[in-house]
């Protein structure tokens, strides 16, 4: 063993195979980056196919209008959706039943109160019959049956 292994006390064979190893891996990497390559070839010639450097301007310029389109039409959603949001506030959002006994002899609870309210909790004034009834329950409280 003379020589430049010899003299680092590495078994020649060793480098050998090291250096086998790093051939094959750099064999993989290369024949990844040539398929990388050709799938990127491909992508750009069916991007440029019939194109010149004016008809590719304006197909580019084209889709910052469609583009610049869309951001408006958002835009104009945006605003529709804060009007319709503003406009439940005073839709009807929950409803209370609640069944009583208006005529005790009668037996049974075949009589009912129901009450819509917004999201501010108002709702339609209830009628007098049911206001001035002892037995039924106020509107304060109905429960909300979702």
């Amino acid at each position: 063993m003379t020589g430049v292994f010899g003299n680092l006390g590495i078994d020649p064979f060793y480098a050998f195979l090291i250096l086998l190893i790093l051939q094959v891996a750099l064999l993989v990497v290369l024949v990844l980056v040539y398929d990388k390559y050709k799938h990127l070839e491909k992508v750009f010639n069916t991007f440029m196919k019939g194109k010149n450097g004016k008809s590719l301007e304006e197909s580019i310029f084209e889709r910052f209008d469609k583009i610049d389109e869309v951001v408006d039409q958002v835009e104009e959603n945006r605003e529709e959706i804060a009007e319709l949001y503003n406009r439940m506030k005073t839709h009807y959002q929950k409803v209370g039943i609640v069944k009583y006994d208006a005529f005790h002899e009668m037996g049974g609870e075949l009589s009912f109160a129901i009450t819509m309210l917004d999201e501010n909790n108002t709702g339609p004034p209830q009628p007098p019959s049911l206001q001035k009834r002892s037995s039924c329950s106020r509107a304060s409280s109905l429960r909300p049956h979702i």
